[in-house]
């Protein structure tokens, strides 16, 4: 599920046509991996509130950067399995 999310993400910052993108897009999945943070991302925010980590931040694409993508990944963490509920958001 991680490749899915890496290839959404690479999408939202180099599609020429963003325009036929759905406004909304959530995942759920449990991975081996931690959560790596995007290095275009924008006005990055880190919150914790009980068991779960928290990351919002903004990736605009690159060749319309008004259209702007807003990203809130919640992490938690058990042993050593990450969970993850993301939420992808075009502003």
């Amino acid at each position: 599920m991680s490749r899915i999310y890496d290839f959404i993400v690479e999408h939202i910052k180099t599609s020429k046509d963003c325009s036929k993108m759905v406004s909304v897009i959530v995942l759920n999945y449990i991975s081996l991996s931690n959560f790596k943070l995007d290095e275009k991302a924008q006005n990055v925010q880190v919150e914790q509130s009980y068991s779960v980590k928290y990351t919002k931040y903004i990736i605009a694409n690159k060749h319309n950067p008004t259209v702007k993508f807003f990203f809130c990944n919640g992490m938690g963490e058990e042993g050593s399995i990450f969970w993850f509920r993301i939420r992808i958001m075009k502003l």
